[in-house]
């Protein structure tokens, strides 16, 4: 059977982003039926990291994935400017989705692609005349026809004027493609949902919202899961594993590509000293003192 051929856009404005977008993908893959073949399009702000770019292109064959910087300095950086900049200059098949990188995918999102004949495809709240802009079918061809020349790059596009210029192109789509989190408890039947929002707590903060285990055993299974670990600690945890005179990681930057394993490393047997305790904690922190010297050593 021919593989059906499906376009998806991410947009990532910072360092924070690369690690939900990791984990939004990863759970695309992991809902993927065989018919489903994906072109995903990473549009970022600032140029990825090698090392990073190849845990994406990891995740799975059925994924063909490219990344592009947006380094036009002109548009206004907030997401729905830089949305706006991305269909208006960039090509896609007819249809494509945009994912936020709050989401968390439960189900093959290739369904989606039965909604046709509309520029546009998302959730419209008509009791406050709002539309949501986490996940959106594009119609690419009929959008290009209407807002190719809209002057984005110009004007600030709020959330208010989004709705008004796209109201009336826009029809809904199931509640279950776009389902906030902070509704779930609400849900008698949750395998319905087939994408899930993280609209208010987030899982990297909140590990015991709705999903939030499965969101994490993505991340595990990447090379960055120590350092969201790292982050998620208190200031006076992470204080303990990098010393109060010299921060390893500012020293780590001055040479990315020669340290970073070593300043990865470095945070792993710090969370490890941190969470064990005795002779096991002590080997962690002579490990540290190892590594730290190593650091130093190769910095210069």
């Amino acid at each position: 059977m021919k593989k059906q051929g499906i376009d998806i856009f991410l947009l990532i404005r910072d360092q924070e982003e690369v690690y939900s977008a990791f984990v939004t993908l990863a759970s695309v893959c992991d809902r993927l039926q065989s018919i489903s073949l994906y072109q995903v399009h990473l549009f970022s702000l600032f140029e990825i990291s090698q090392e990073i770019k190849e845990e994406f292109l990891n995740l799975s064959e059925a994924l063909n994935i490219d990344f592009q910087v947006i380094d036009n300095m002109e548009i206004p950086s907030n997401r729905l400017n830089l949305l706006f900049y991305i269909l208006q200059n960039f090509s896609f098949r007819e249809h494509v989705i945009y994912l936020n990188n709050n989401m968390l995918i439960l189900s093959d999102i290739s369904g989606l692609f039965k909604n046709k004949g509309t520029l546009l495809f998302a959730r419209k709240d008509e009791e406050n005349y709002s539309i949501d802009t986490n996940v959106m079918l594009f119609n690419h061809k009929e959008w290009l026809k209407a807002f190719r020349k809209y002057p984005a790059h110009k004007k600030q596009v709020s959330a208010e004027v989004w709705n008004v210029l796209m109201w009336n192109k826009t029809k809904d789509i199931t509640l279950y493609y776009n389902y906030p989190a902070s509704q779930f408890n609400h849900l008698s039947d949750r395998k319905k949902i087939k994408i899930l929002q993280y609209d208010m707590k987030k899982p990297w903060t909140n590990p015991e919202i709705p999903f939030g285990h499965l969101w994490w055993r993505y991340l595990r299974g990447s090379n960055f899961y120590e350092i969201i670990l790292f982050k998620c600690m208190p200031k006076n945890s992470q204080n303990k594993i990098v010393f109060k005179k010299v921060s390893v990681r500012k020293v780590a930057q001055k040479k990315p590509d020669k340290l970073y394993p070593l300043a990865k490393e470095y945070i792993k047997e710090g969370i490890l000293y941190l969470i064990t305790a005795g002779d096991r904690a002590q080997d962690h922190k002579n490990k540290l003192i190892l590594l730290q010297q190593k650091i130093f050593e190769k910095a210069g």
